[in-house]
């Protein structure tokens, strides 16, 4: 689950994050980010200025661990954002890489979200 933001609806700063830039996301339990797949954000990140990646705050030696993955591999840590697990309007399923996805995937389109994805198989 996942709060959508809305232009009016919930101000960026509210939610903790940057007026300006992109917002990539990614809701579930932070055990499913291996190194490869953080890695993969990362480049990301890089390669879209002002961006920001807002995951799911969980224990936070996780948290403590993956902003210190990040900053050792040249990325600010200040990118990489955490909100707590929120019940509520706003929300829809959501599902992330290496994830079933089919249905989720579909539901997004129904309401025009974007989603970024990537193949199958090993990583």
């Amino acid at each position: 689950m996942f709060l959508c933001v809305v232009p009016g609806v919930v101000p960026r700063s509210e939610a903790g994050l940057p007026a300006q830039g992109f917002v990539f996301c990614s809701f579930n339990s932070l055990y499913k980010i291996t190194p490869t797949l953080f890695l993969a954000w990362i480049k990301i990140l890089n390669a879209v200025p002002r961006s920001v990646l807002w995951l799911l705050r969980e224990p936070s030696d996780a948290e403590h661990n993956l902003l210190q993955f990040a900053k050792d591999r040249g990325l600010d840590p200040s990118r990489v954002r955490f909100t707590h697990k929120v019940l509520g309007p706003g929300r829809f399923p959501h599902s992330r890489f290496l994830v079933h996805s089919h249905t989720r995937t579909s539901l997004s389109m129904l309401v025009s979200q974007t989603r970024l994805t990537q193949n199958g198989g090993d990583s």
